[in-house]
């Protein structure tokens, strides 16, 4: 550590690398310079499709309220090419940490700047750097981990879908972020403590070697009252107090000249000034020096001197960081030098000296709760703009307010869709209209022509994905599920869960295996073993309703099928072994979605003990199983004999039952689930489906003449059975 801190150019250092994820906490945000300068400017930004902006409620809502009065300053990009996520506390949200990554690659800033033009290029702020590089310079990751934590935390505690989808793609797609720290991390690097569960006070005197027999203290906003001045000395066991500030713009009060430490000298404050290449700075910085024995601990960030940002946590206060070093030598760092580096302190005696700031703009109240109805999210999915609702009754006669800019509002009913939930169902002129600038949304009542809100304002989050202009959500879920069979019944599984019919059809329509897709993506580090069972506790947990998802579903099903099938027999003509990781990565996703199809019925008649269906419904049911069975036939048909004859022509057996060595096994499993499911269908629906006919009840009324029918199945399943073999003997000669 230096004796006096080198400058940083906030600006240069963002303008620097390009990153692919960012999550910035921050008090307030410029909303106008975030998207008129930093996204054009910032590399770090520009091309970056996953950033979170996390920003206090308060503030949040006062740009809202701007953006109301002037259209002009409604930012234009904010849901759609960006999240902006308020956070609200008993006092105010006030870290400043931003984490920016890419696959091998980060940046991570930490101290007093907020994401504003001042923050980032005007006041005297204290901010630290610390950079990652894969395999070249890793000694920061434990400070990385410890910041993707806090972001992790901040979900959990306020939680929203399109953050925790953000945090879980930035941790899906940067490997290096979930490594264990080598021991070659850096000694002296710092610890990022919040106040999330203890107050910051307590647990930086916690990490002193000692008592402290000076404390010096960087701050620009102060309580009204001293009541700090005895309560750090003795715990800290100080013998000393130096505050340092800016005259004018402190809201250092002369309060604090009257306490006995003042007057006994043992408390002295120092007026200073700060300047850039001689342009004036208004203080910013917040930071903290302990001097004990003949060592000194630093700690910066964004906790002023204040009971609020020290004293109390986020369940009763503000919620601040700050980056606490270990101990150094004492001649190794000067607090001075840090605090006044110009050496520009005036030491203050009389209380006529001091000009004291009107207001403690930093620290804010929190907006007062003047209307019952709290909207936590509203979020565009398909079709619907959904609700969570987290505090307040949303009265019978409401209805949901949009307003876009300068243009006319539009009204949307809504439902209730689960506790604390509600939707509104959006047609295709209000999907275009969300998809095409930002929105408020707002419950309320609207009665002659006159609006009675009854909960504040809320951005209307709907991403676009970077690429494609696509919702962002569903194109994650694509590329996650083309990584490999196991993902895509990963993502199949979470889709079922939420019981959303259309996602499911709109993933299966728009999800695709391209035939040039890496073959990496089929590794052997991607197993598919545990398919079948997660997949079935998910249906389970659907019980009944899996027998409407199986008709719903079935059309979208057989059409990604014979897409796929298409792309197989492009696989057959092409014959080179290059491709047979993507043969089975197609193969198995295949396979797993008419499983997956088969299993819901299982599941549905499971349900019950008794499933009353009408003959036509039941007839349908038996055609689709009967073609799901016939389709597995294909797939195997088009492996064991076009697809392996196409390949022997041309390349070694050797060499192609070493590429086909892990997808054989997964193949096996998969025939045997659809054996296994039909012997179950046949013994569920003689003892539990119930078909009603004109006549009466019919129990078990039978597969009639499909292939899952007693007198059809034997020769189909010795049949399966050995084009199994076939394909198992071809690659043991």
């Amino acid at each position: 550590m230096n004796q006096q801190p080198s400058k940083l150019n906030l600006h240069d250092r963002l303008k620097k690398h390009a990153f692919e994820h960012a999550l910035i906490a921050t008090y307030n945000f410029g909303s106008r310079f975030f998207e008129d300068y930093a996204l054009e400017n910032f590399k770090s930004l520009q091309d970056n499709g996953n950033i979170s902006v996390l920003l206090d409620e308060g503030e949040y809502q006062d740009l809202l309220k701007a953006a109301g009065e002037n259209a002009e300053s409604f930012p234009k990009l904010a849901n759609l090419r960006y999240l902006l996520h308020p956070i609200r506390v008993p006092g105010v949200f006030h870290p400043k940490v931003f984490l920016l990554a890419a696959k091998r690659r980060g940046l991570l800033l930490i101290g007093s700047a907020n994401f504003t033009q001042e923050g980032l290029g005007a006041n005297a702020e204290l901010v630290a750097a610390f950079d990652y590089e894969d395999e070249k310079s890793e000694s920061a990751l434990p400070l990385f981990q410890s910041a993707l934590r806090f972001f992790e935390q901040l979900a959990e505690r306020w939680p929203a879908e399109q953050l925790t989808s953000n945090l879980n793609t930035l941790v899906a797609e940067v490997p290096w972020l979930s490594k264990v720290a080598s021991d070659s991390a850096a000694s002296d690097l710092p610890v990022l403590l919040s106040n999330l569960e203890k107050p910051l006070w307590d647990q930086m005197v916690a990490r002193l070697p000692g008592p402290a027999a000076h404390i010096s203290v960087l701050s620009r906003f102060y309580d009204a009252q001293p009541a700090l001045v005895d309560y750090v000395r003795d715990s800290a066991m100080a013998k000393r107090l130096t505050l340092y500030t800016q005259n004018g713009i402190t809201t250092l009060t002369r309060a604090w000249l009257e306490v006995p430490a003042f007057a006994d000298g043992e408390m002295e404050i120092r007026l200073c000034r700060y300047s850039d290449n001689e342009h004036f700075q208004q203080l910013h910085g917040k930071a903290y020096a302990f001097i004990s024995g003949k060592q000194v601990v630093l700690a910066m960030g964004s906790a002023n001197f204040t009971s609020a940002a020290l004293r109390r946590t986020a369940s009763n206060g503000n919620l601040e960081v700050l980056l606490c070093y270990p101990p150094v030598a004492a001649k190794q760092v000067s607090p001075k030098l840090w605090f006044d580096p110009e050496e520009s302190a005036v030491v203050l005696r009389e209380a006529s000296q001091l000009q004291t700031a009107p207001d403690n703009t930093d620290e804010a109240a929190a907006p007062s709760a003047s209307l019952l109805v709290r909207i936590a999210e509203a979020l565009v999915e398909e079709n619907w703009l959904k609700l969570k609702v987290d505090a307040g009754q949303v009265s019978g006669a409401a209805s949901c307010r949009i307003v876009q800019g300068d243009h006319r509002p539009f009204f949307l009913a809504f439902e209730t869709s689960g506790a604390g939930s509600l939707r509104c169902r959006l047609n295709e002129v209000d999907q275009k209209r969300l998809r095409a600038a930002p929105a408020l949304a707002q419950l309320g009542v609207q009665s002659s022509g006159l609006w009675a809100p009854q909960s504040h304002p809320v951005l209307v989050t709907n991403l676009q994905d970077i690429v494609t202009g696509r919702d962002v959500r569903r194109e994650r879920q694509i590329r996650e599920a083309r990584e490999s069979p196991q993902r895509f019944m990963d993502v199949l599984t979470v889709l079922c869960s939420g019981d959303d019919e259309e996602r499911l059809k709109q993933f299966l329509t728009y999800c695709d295996i391209p035939i040039d897709l890496p073959a990496r993506l089929l590794g052997r580090r991607t197993p598919t073993s545990g398919v079948g069972s997660a997949n079935g506790e998910a249906l389970r947990i659907l019980g009944a309703r899996n027998l409407r998802h199986f008709e719903v579903l079935h059309e979208a099903v057989m059409d990604f099928v014979h897409r796929h099938q298409r792309r197989l027999d492009r696989h057959v003509e092409l014959g080179t072994a290059k491709g047979i990781r993507n043969f089975l990565h197609i193969l198995l996703t295949v396979g797993n979605l008419l499983l997956s199809q088969i299993e819901r019925i299982v599941a549905a008649l499971e349900a019950d003990s008794k499933l009353e269906i009408s003959p036509d419904r039941w007839h349908q049911v038996r055609d689709n199983l009967d073609a799901y069975y016939r389709v597995l036939n294909d797939l195997l048909q088009t492996t064991a004999i076009g697809y392996v004859d196409a390949l022997l022509e041309c390349t070694m057996v050797s060499k192609v039952a070493a590429e086909f060595e892990d997808g054989l096994p997964e193949l096996d499993k998969l025939l045997d689930r659809a054996l296994t499911n039909r012997e179950r269908l046949l013994e569920l629906q003689k003892n539990r489906l119930v078909v009603e006919t004109p006549s009466g009840a019919v129990v078990g009324p039978g597969f009639f003449k499909s292939l899952l029918s007693p007198g059809r199945w034997p020769v189909f399943a010795r049949d399966l059975r050995g084009l199994q073999n076939s394909l198992r003997m071809r690659f043991a000669a």
